[in-house]
């Protein structure tokens, strides 16, 4: 069985170096939060590869972060951050938690 995890949102966690150490391929993937996080340096791989390239879950629809923490991520594959781009944006949503 594969993870089932739709929803990963991680905000003030000044602290915080690691989300999983090992790869974490997560067809069901829908959103990526990350605020305030800044020593998280990689995400897990959410992505399965196909001949060496993401292949970018259909169920996923957005990234949010700060502009900075996303433009210092480190990648295992170049092209991941060229394929998840386009659902990066830094608009919040203010959470009631």
């Amino acid at each position: 069985n594969r993870p089932k995890l739709r929803r990963l949102h991680l905000r003030n966690l000044p602290q915080l170096k690691n989300i999983c150490k090992a790869a974490m391929i997560c067809e069901s993937i829908e959103e990526i939060i990350i605020f305030h996080c800044p020593k998280v340096k990689r995400l897990p791989l959410f992505l399965a590869t196909i001949n060496g390239l993401p292949s970018l879950p259909s169920t996923l629809s957005k990234i949010r972060g700060d502009r900075e923490w996303w433009e210092s991520l480190e990648w295992d594959y170049p092209s991941a951050k060229n394929a998840l781009d386009p659902y990066f944006s830094t608009w919040r949503i203010l959470f009631d938690y």
